[in-house]
């Protein structure tokens, strides 16, 4: 199944997630971090297409702006 199709299953409207540095997928240089104890809180606004994320430290972006190595992060880090 495609990394798309599967975070698309995955996330819900409102969900939020906080990275830190450790939490970033192998190979995804997608999100800066400064320092190793620093956090990035993303909400998904997954109420209409197109889906977007809002960055606590950061500009809001198009999910599907975003590079593919950033969807394993994110589906490294959905509970």
């Amino acid at each position: 199944m495609d990394l798309t199709l599967k975070l698309y299953k995955k996330i819900k409207d409102g969900m939020k997630i906080t990275l830190t540095e450790k939490d970033v997928a192998e190979g995804d240089d997608f999100l800066i971090f400064n320092n190793p104890e620093e956090t990035q809180t993303i909400t998904i606004h997954k109420n209409r297409v197109p889906f977007w994320l809002e960055f606590d430290k950061d500009e809001p972006i198009l999910l599907e702006d975003c590079p593919e190595s950033f969807y394993r992060t994110l589906l490294k880090n959905i509970k």
